[in-house]
């Protein structure tokens, strides 16, 4: 029951800490896809932390939050179609062994949701002229590298987070 308990206040906390990095980044129109990233890297350690159970609920409730507290919209599409919820995706799919079979499904994961939120945002936004294919082409190879770095980074932050967490059990 304790555990429990505990869990749901550090969903809680995290849920508090994605909420307002979202509305922060809905407030810097030039910073807030790096602020909005920052909001995968804690649903990251919320996960590691808690399990997919916590995690999911931390996700709905931060979805909900940011759609109506958020002044930009966009942000709040960023994390429900991407930042959100990459991490979860990442943590599940990580158990495949063959590289090039991981990197495939990460990288059309990644560009399926791209794609969705590009189109939710050019309808939001109410666009109703269509974006030239050199600029839509070029933005999907800038976001594809974007997202292979940002990848790397979640990975790393695992990497550290477990190499942390198993020195302080060991050392006690």
């Amino acid at each position: 029951m304790k555990n429990s308990v505990s869990k749901l206040a550090l969903t809680s906390v995290f849920t508090a800490v994605s909420v307002i990095l979202c509305f922060v980044a809905s407030l810097f129109s030039t910073i807030s896809l790096a602020i909005c990233a920052l909001t995968g890297i804690v649903t990251l350690l919320m996960l590691m932390n808690t399990g997919y159970k916590y995690t999911f609920l931390h996700y709905i409730a931060v979805s909900v939050l940011v759609l109506l507290l958020c002044p930009n919209k966009e942000c709040a599409i960023y994390y429900i179609f991407l930042f959100g919820i990459y991490p979860i995706y990442k943590l599940y799919i990580e158990r495949v062994k063959n590289r090039i079979v991981l990197w495939t499904l990460k990288i059309l994961a990644a560009n399926l949701l791209y794609a969705l939120v590009w189109i939710l945002t050019i309808r939001i936004m109410g666009l109703s002229e269509n974006p030239l294919v050199i600029e839509t082409v070029i933005t999907f190879i800038l976001y594809n590298i974007t997202f292979v770095v940002f990848d790397i980074c979640l990975s790393r932050i695992m990497f550290f987070y477990i190499l942390k967490r198993f020195k302080n059990n060991r050392l006690r």
